[in-house]
């Protein structure tokens, strides 16, 4: 009878221990041990088991995120976006992009002639090429990460799809697909979009100034290659911050200064302003500021003055008014603060609301009893006709009463709200309890965001005033520490 032929099993084992094994097997397997039974029962499986490369900790935290390897996510903007060390916002947004589609079919035509009207919209460009690349942007942030390839898929003019990307911000998700565009964009080299990107990345807390990224490189060869405007202001911006203060003014004195000119007219456009809609200081604000050490306070006084009254900039006439404080000029203060809050400036709202409310609680006097007690006594023939001019004067100049002074601070911390300025809406509930509407009160302290008012007031008197909000009895008492007038 026949002898029975070898396994394949058996016929590896014979073989391992007749071939001389192979370097790979050296480090790993020993003599004795070549004949013995592996962990792996699989026939001729000649390779040695080997375990991959284990991954760092801040790789698998990634993957638990659902980041792709090789970014990392260093800065925390202010609104809470994780940002990678450029500043760059490249996630997706993980909502049902068909919700999102839904909106902005229903609000096209009027975001179109909203857009057009406002000159955001590119020049030349269609409602039918406006809504083909709005939806393109819209799929595009749901379904691929910030990058130059996908925004070059749908035009290489990336400036103009950035302008289409910011005119999608009424949207719900508008400003995370503006974001979204804003970080694409900017790596298609889109200029508006490395200006806006690299300013926003230089306010974050955990960047270093004086790191010279590509971004940042890229803004320098904008502003003294390209003269591109918006980029002068912002290289100029940095290089005061590094405290180059000379080089920033030299640049403003040569590129920017001798081209502005006073106007009647606010550009109501971030594209045409050269500010970015107030994102950076202005011009002649910047200019003080680097020509601070250099020619004195006296210079610098001319300049901020010269930009509050000639270009009426919210900044400067803020900053203008505060200092008739100095010497009691009311009058002028409220003028000046009522201009720099007129422009739609947050802090000057507040501030002017702070001066109204603190005028109806009687700290301050009103502008009537400070006319009463620096009015002249009248001599002569002027002293006959006094009668009927205080007349005239009661009805031309009709006195304000303290109540007046209450529903314009109101008003304006309505304004100061809008900019997200919580305290003016918790004085807000709380003016409103003092004219007993417990209701209105109440709605207004439930739209309070708690842990942001706790970085403008105490922690403990916000969890205090909480507690016994619904009491009928408590008498609040107005904040007026934190009730600032500038």
């Amino acid at each position: 009878m026949a002898k029975p032929p070898h396994s394949p099993l058996l016929w590896r084992r014979i073989n391992q221990s007749l071939s001389p094994p192979r370097p790979a097997y050296i480090a790993r397997l020993e003599p004795s041990t070549l004949c013995h039974r592996g962990a792996s029962s699989r026939p001729f499986h000649t390779t040695p088991i080997r375990a991959g490369p284990r991954k760092t900790p801040a790789l698998r935290r990634a993957a638990a995120r659902n980041i792709p390897g090789g970014f990392s996510l260093p800065h925390t903007a202010k609104n809470g976006q994780r940002l990678d060390r450029d500043g760059f916002w490249w996630a997706k947004i993980k909502t049902d992009v068909n919700v999102c589609l839904r909106e902005f079919d229903g609000i096209a035509n009027d975001l179109y002639e909203l857009t057009s009207r406002r000159k955001m919209m590119p020049p030349g460009v269609s409602f039918k090429t406006f809504k083909t690349v709005a939806e393109q942007l819209i799929r595009l942030s749901h379904s691929e990460h910030a990058s130059q390839g996908n925004i070059k898929t749908i035009s290489t003019d990336v400036d103009a799809v950035y302008r289409i990307g910011a005119c999608l911000y009424p949207l719900k998700l508008g400003p995370a697909i503006k974001e979204w565009a804003m970080s694409a964009c900017a790596k298609a080299k889109s200029r508006r979009a490395v200006v806006e990107l690299v300013n926003k990345y230089i306010e974050l807390e955990t960047v270093d100034i004086h790191r010279n990224t590509e971004w940042i490189a890229t803004v320098k060869d904008l502003a003294l290659i390209d003269e591109f405007p918006p980029a002068v202001l912002l290289y100029a911006k940095i290089l005061t911050w590094r405290g180059e203060n000379e080089t920033a003014a030299q640049l403003l004195e040569e590129k920017i200064l001798p081209y502005i000119r006073p106007s009647p007219r606010v550009s109501d456009c971030y594209f045409t302003d050269v500010t970015v809609g107030n994102m950076m200081d202005s011009p002649l604000r910047l200019y003080g500021l680097a020509i601070a050490q250099t020619k004195g306070f006296d210079e610098v006084s001319k300049v901020m003055e010269r930009a509050a009254l000639e270009f009426y900039e919210p900044i400067a006439l803020t900053e203008l008014a505060i200092t008739k404080l100095e010497v009691d000029d009311f009058d002028r203060y409220e003028e000046l603060m009522s201009m720099g809050a007129a422009a739609g400036y947050g802090k000057a709202c507040f501030y002017l609301a702070n001066y109204y409310l603190r005028v109806s609680l009687g700290e301050f006097l009103t502008r009537q009893e400070r006319e009463t007690l620096t009015r002249v006594e009248p001599t002569g023939w002027a002293k006959t006709f006094e009668p009927f001019t205080l007349w005239l004067d009661s009805i031309v100049n009709k006195p304000w009463s303290r109540l007046i002074y209450r529903e314009l601070a109101l008003d304006w911390y309505a304004v100061a709200e809008a900019t997200g300025n919580q305290t003016a809406l918790l004085i807000q509930a709380m003016v409103q309890r003092e004219k007993g509407d417990k209701v209105g009160a109440r709605k207004l302290f439930d739209r309070i965001n708690l842990e942001r008012l706790s970085s403008e007031l105490p922690v403990k008197a916000i969890k205090t005033l909480e507690a016994g909000w619904d009491d009928p009895d408590l008498k609040p008492e107005y904040p007026i520490k934190f009730m600032p007038l500038g």
